[in-house]
C-alpha cells in the first residue's frame, strides 16, 4: 500500500512574442492525490492497482477552460519469466475533465482520452542494467459540443482522439 500527494506545481507564465503584442498564458500542473496497492502473493507475479484524483478546478491554465476535477484508475500485472525477462500488461481509465459545453475552447487538449491499454517487456542485459520496450494505445474517444451562433443554429463540433505510443528505455541501477 502507498499514497502520494503532489501539490500544485507553479510555473512561469508562457510568453508569446508576436508582431502586435506579447501575450502570456499562465498554466500550472494540478494537485494530484494517489493511492496504490500491489500484491505479490502468487509466485513470479505482481498485481497493482492505483487510484488518482486530479484537482483541475483550482489550477491556473485549466480552471479558465472549464476543466472539472477527475479520478483515474489503473490496474496492471507483471510476470517474471526468469531472472532476465519480465512482461507487463495494464489498463487505465480516466474521467474526461472537459464538458461538452467547453469542447470548442479545448479543441487542442488531449485530455479527452478515457481508456488505454499498455504492454511491455524488460530484459536484464547485465547486472543492474535493464532494457525495456513498452506500448500504449489510447482508445478512440470523442467529445461533441456546440459552436457559437455565428456558425448557424444547432451547429456542433466534434473533437476525436486516439493514439499509439512506443517507448524504449534503459535502466541503470547503481
Amino acid at each position: 500500500m502507498g499514497a502520494t500527494f503532489k501539490s500544485t506545481q507553479w510555473t512561469e507564465d508562457l510568453r508569446f512574442f508576436t508582431p502586435g503584442a506579447v501575450p502570456n498564458f499562465d498554466v500550472d500542473y494540478p494537485m494530484i492525490v494517489s493511492l496504490g496497492a500491489a500484491y505479490t502473493g502468487v509466485q513470479d507475479w505482481t498485481f497493482a492497482l492505483d487510484i488518482r484524483y486530479f484537482d483541475y478546478e483550482n489550477t491556473d491554465g485549466f480552471r479558465e477552460f472549464g476543466f472539472s476535477n477527475v479520478f483515474s484508475g489503473a490496474i496492471g500485472a507483471q510476470r517474471r519469466l526468469n531472472d532476465c525477462w519480465h512482461v507487463r500488461l495494464g489498463y487505465n481509465f480516466n474521467q474526461n475533465p472537459i464538458s461538452a459545453s467547453d469542447a470548442l475552447t479545448n479543441i487542442v487538449s488531449p485530455l479527452i482520452q478515457e481508456h488505454n491499454i499498455t504492454g511491455g517487456i524488460s530484459y536484464r542485459f547485465a547486472k543492474g542494467v535493464d532494457i525495456s520496450l513498452a506500448y500504449v494505445y489510447l482508445f478512440e474517444n470523442e467529445l461533441t459540443g456546440p459552436l457559437p451562433p455565428l456558425f448557424g443554429p444547432g451547429a456542433t463540433m466534434t473533437h476525436r482522439l486516439s493514439a499509439h505510443s512506443a517507448l524504449v528505455s534503459v535502466t541503470v541501477r547503481y
